[in-house]
C-alpha cells in the first residue's frame, strides 16, 4: 500500500513538472522544438543596443530570427559571425537589458505561402473570389501562429480581397510581399459589414489584433515622474518581465480628461512599462525605467462616511468634500469583501452619485480611490510587415490602409498605402516598433480633406523615418487613448493637403509627451506646419516650406525645443519670391514653463514668438537667426505677448525689429532692462 503511494506521489511530482515545462515552453512560442541553436548570452546586453554576443551550447546555423529570454525578447537577425563568442547584430533595438547566461534560441521561420492557401491573382476577381483570398490570408496566419511563428508570403501581382481584420495574432507571425509595387493588395469593402470595424465604426484594409492588455490591479498612492516603485492593491498575476499599461481614468475640475493638454473627455493619461520585480508582501512593482509622465498618476481617497451605502444605491456618504469630478472612475469597498467599480456622476455636499447602483452594500469607514488602472500588457511579438502595396476606396470617409493594434517590437517596412480617408497606417497601443521607408498618399475629398498619414494611438517607443506622407489633413497624428510617448519621426517627407478648405495640418498634431521631430521636410498646411500638445517636445533640423500660418504652433505643454530649423516660406508667396511665414512659433499653453530656440534660420513676416492669452508665464530664449521680411505690411516684433501674459526672455543678440509687442510684460531682458 505504502508502494503504491509513492509511486501516486512520485507520478503527481513528474506530471507537475512536465506542466510547468510545457507552459515554459508555450511561453516561449514552443521555439525550443524548432531551434537551430541554442545558447547564452556572454555578456550583459545593452538597452537599445542592435547586437549580443552569445555562446552556443549546441549547432550553430544560420537563423532568420531569435529569442532572448527572460523577457521573451524577439529579434530579427540581420547578421551572426562566428567566433569565439558568437556576435549577432539584429534589426530592432533591444529594448530591455538581459544579464550574462541568459537564454538564446535561434531558428529559421518557416514559410506559408498564400497561393497554397487558395489565393488567386489578378484583378477583376469575382465578389465570391475577394472572400476567399481573404480566407486564405487568415488561415495563413493562423497556420503560422500555430507552429510558433512564421512568414506569410504574397506573391508578385494584383490581389484582390475583402477588408480583413484578424483578431488573436499571434507571436512570431510575418507578412512579407515581393516588395511595394510588386505586390498590390486591392480592398475591396464588403457592403454593410461590421465584421471588419476596428475603430469607432471605421474600416481598414488590413486590420491585426494581438493580444489586448487585461485589467489586473490599481495603484494605492500616486505615482509621479521618476518613480520606480508601484503600490498596488493585488499584484497577483504579474510576474518579472512583464508589460504593463498604467492609465489614470480621473478628471479635472472641469471634467475633461486627466491628461491636462487635450481638452476631450475621452482622453486619459497612461504609459507602458516593463516590470523587473514583484513584492507580493509589499503590494509593490518594482519597473525596469522610471515612470516616464510629467503629468503625477494621483491617487486621491475619501473614507465612506456614515451609515454607509445599502446595495443598490447610487449615493455613497463620504467624509469630506469629494476630491473628484464628475466623469472620474472609482474603486469602492463592498461589505463582503470585493469592490465595484463606477463612474462618478454628481459630486453633492459630502457624497458621491455613481451612475448605477452599488452590487452590494458599502460600509461606513471604507477607503474609496479614482481608479488608476494597472493591466498586465504581455502584447503578441515580432509582427513585421514587409514589401507591400495597399489600395483602398477613396470613397468614403471611414476607411483605412492598414491598422495594428496590441502590438510589442514590430515593424513595418517598405509598405505604400494609396486612399483611404481616415487613416494610411493606424497604430493602436503598440509599442517598442517602427515604421520604415513607407509612402501614404491619401484620397480626395473636396472640401474636407483626408485624415491621417500615420495616427500612433496612444502609442510608445515608436520610431517613423524615412517616409512620404501626401493629401493629408494630418501627416502625423499622435492622439489617441492616452498620449503617445517616446515617438520619433524622422528624414520624412510630410506633405499638407493645402488644396483642402479647413485646419489642416502639414506636419505633426497631437498629444505627445517626450517625442522628437528630427530632420523632416514639413510641406504646405492651413494652419502649421507642427501643431502638438505635450511636454518635452525636441522639434530639430526640420525644414518647414509654405506653411500658411505658422511653422509650429504649441496648443499646450510645458518644455520645448527648437534648433537648427529652416523656414521657407508662405505658400502663397513663394511664386512671387517671398519667402517667409507670418510667425516662427506660436504659443498657446497655461502650462508653458520654457520655450528654448536656437541655430533656427529664415525668415518670418511679424513676429519670432507669439504668445496667446492662454500662457500666463514662460521663459524664452531665443538664439536664432532669423530675419524679418518688410515687404509685407504689418506690426513686426521678437517677441508678441498678449494681455495677461508674463515672459522672462533671454536673446543673444537685438534683432532690427522691436524686442516686444502686445500688451503683456516683458519682466527680464538680455540687454538688462526690467520691463517691457
Amino acid at each position: 500500500m505504502r508502494s503504491w503511494f509513492i509511486v501516486a506521489v512520485l507520478c503527481a511530482v513528474l506530471v507537475s513538472v512536465l506542466q510547468a515545462s510545457i507552459s515554459r515552453r508555450t511561453q516561449l512560442g514552443g521555439l525550443q522544438n524548432m531551434a537551430l541553436s541554442l545558447g547564452v548570452l556572454a555578456s550583459d546586453t545593452t538597452q537599445g543596443s542592435t547586437e549580443f554576443r552569445y555562446v552556443s551550447n549546441g549547432k550553430t546555423a544560420e537563423a532568420s530570427w531569435c529569442i532572448i529570454d527572460p523577457y521573451s525578447t524577439r529579434c530579427e537577425v540581420l547578421r551572426i559571425q562566428h567566433g569565439d563568442a558568437t556576435h549577432v547584430r539584429v534589426a530592432q533595438p533591444l529594448a530591455h537589458v538581459h544579464p550574462s547566461g541568459a537564454r538564446v534560441l535561434f531558428r529559421e521561420s518557416p514559410d506559408y505561402s498564400l497561393e497554397l492557401f487558395g489565393l488567386r491573382v489578378g484583378r477583376g476577381l469575382d465578389p465570391s473570389e475577394w472572400h476567399t483570398n481573404a480566407t486564405a490570408l487568415v488561415r495563413a496566419i493562423n497556420s503560422a501562429g500555430a507552429a510558433g511563428g512564421g512568414t506569410v508570403r504574397f506573391p508578385v501581382g494584383d490581389i484582390e480581397l475583402e477588408m480583413v481584420l484578424v483578431r488573436g495574432v499571434p507571436t512570431g507571425v510575418q507578412l512579407m510581399g515581393a516588395g511595394s509595387g510588386r505586390t498590390v493588395l486591392y480592398f475591396c469593402d464588403p457592403a454593410e459589414s461590421s465584421t471588419v470595424e476596428m475603430h469607432n465604426e471605421r474600416r481598414i484594409g488590413l486590420g491585426l489584433e494581438g493580444s489586448p492588455p487585461k485589467r489586473v490591479t490599481w495603484l494605492t498612492s500616486t505615482a509621479r515622474g521618476g518613480d520606480r516603485h508601484l503600490t498596488v492593491h493585488d499584484t497577483g498575476g504579474i510576474q518579472p518581465g512583464d508589460l504593463i499599461r498604467i492609465t489614470s481614468f480621473s478628471c479635472t475640475e472641469e471634467g475633461f480628461g486627466s491628461w491636462p493638454y487635450d481638452p476631450r473627455p475621452d482622453l486619459n493619461n497612461g504609459e507602458y512599462a516593463y516590470v523587473s520585480d514583484v513584492s507580493p508582501r509589499e503590494r509593490s512593482l518594482t519597473l525596469v525605467t522610471a515612470v516616464q509622465s510629467s503629468v503625477p498618476y494621483v491617487v486621491a481617497s475619501a473614507k465612506v462616511g456614515e451609515p454607509g451605502a445599502r446595495a443598490g444605491s447610487a449615493i455613497v456618504p463620504v467624509d469630506s468634500e469629494s476630491p473628484w469630478a464628475d466623469g472620474t472612475r472609482i474603486v469602492v469597498p463592498l461589505t463582503e469583501g470585493g469592490v465595484a467599480h463606477s463612474v462618478i456622476a454628481s459630486t453633492g455636499d459630502r457624497s458621491v452619485t455613481v451612475e448605477s447602483g452599488l452590487p452590494g452594500a458599502c460600509p461606513p469607514g471604507g477607503r474609496i480611490t479614482n481608479l488608476v488602472e494597472v493591466a498586465e500588457a504581455n502584447m503578441s511579438k515580432g509582427l513585421r510587415i514587409r514589401g507591400l502595396s495597399i489600395v483602398v476606396s477613396s470613397e468614403s470617409d471611414d476607411l483605412g490602409g492598414l491598422g495594428l493594434r496590441y502590438f510589442d517590437d514590430f515593424a513595418i517596412e517598405d509598405v505604400h498605402v494609396y486612399g483611404g480617408t481616415w487613416v494610411g497606417i493606424w497604430l493602436n497601443n503598440c509599442v517598442n516598433g517602427s515604421v520604415m521607408d513607407f509612402v501614404v498618399e491619401g484620397g480626395e475629398l473636396p472640401g474636407s480633406g483626408t485624415g491621417y498619414g500615420v495616427q500612433t494611438y496612444g502609442s510608445q517607443w515608436v520610431r517613423i523615418s524615412d517616409g512620404l506622407v501626401r493629401k493629408q489633413r494630418r501627416a502625423i497624428d499622435l492622439s489617441g487613448e492616452h498620449p503617445s510617448r517616446m515617438v520619433t519621426v524622422n528624414d520624412c517627407i510630410l506633405e499638407g493637403s493645402g488644396v483642402v478648405d479647413g485646419a489642416t495640418v502639414a506636419g505633426t498634431h497631437g498629444t505627445a509627451e517626450g517625442c522628437t521631430f528630427t530632420n523632416n521636410t514639413i510641406v504646405g498646411g492651413n494652419v502649421a506646419g507642427l501643431y502638438i500638445r505635450g511636454n518635452d517636445i525636441s522639434v530639430v533640423g526640420n525644414t518647414f516650406i509654405g506653411t500658411a500660418g505658422t511653422a509650429i504652433f504649441l496648443l499646450d505643454g510645458a518644455r520645448w525645443l527648437v534648433v537648427a530649423n529652416t523656414v521657407l516660406g508662405h505658400a502663397a508667396q513663394i511664386g512671387s519670391g517671398c519667402q517667409s511665414v507670418p510667425i516662427f512659433v506660436k504659443l498657446h499653453s497655461p502650462h508653458g514653463q520654457l520655450l528654448q530656440c536656437a541655430g533656427n534660420v529664415g525668415s518670418v513676416c511679424w513676429h519670432h514668438t507669439w504668445v496667446g492669452d492662454r500662457t500666463t508665464e514662460v521663459e524664452l530664449h531665443i538664439a536664432d537667426a532669423i530675419a524679418f521680411d518688410r515687404s509685407v505690411d504689418g506690426e513686426r516684433s521678437l517677441v508678441h505677448a498678449s494681455a495677461g501674459v508674463r515672459v522672462f526672455l533671454w536673446c543673444s543678440s537685438v534683432p532690427d525689429v522691436p524686442l516686444w509687442s502686445g500688451e503683456g510684460t516683458i519682466v527680464r531682458l538680455a540687454q538688462g532692462d526690467d520691463s517691457g
